[in-house]
């Protein structure tokens, strides 16, 4: 990849360089960005032959920030309920 993130194949988790064992079929993972901005992200395969294959996927990353408040009064009792509010606000636009 050309931008900072991970990849998430099968539940374990890859960064750039890494191998990844696939098996015969189609398989499917997830790409986790750590930064905003252009992501070119290079899938090599390599057979039994030692042949190889690429593919890049580019893509653009947008990596929105969020802030997360509360509202309440501030006290809480051991076995007593409670109402109080969250505030969830993104400092980034998503123009998806």
């Amino acid at each position: 990849t050309s931008g900072t993130g991970t990849f998430v194949y099968n539940g374990t988790t890859y960064t750039a360089g890494e191998v990844i064992p696939v098996t015969k079929g189609s398989s499917n993972g997830q790409y986790i960005g750590t930064t905003g901005g252009a992501h070119d992200i290079v899938f090599t395969v390599t057979n039994q032959d030692a042949k190889t294959k690429s593919a890049t996927v580019k893509l653009t990353y947008i990596n929105n920030d969020f802030t997360l408040s509360s509202s309440g009064d501030g006290s809480l009792n051991v076995n007593a309920s409670k109402a109080f509010n969250l505030f969830l606000s993104q400092q980034t636009a998503d123009n998806t």
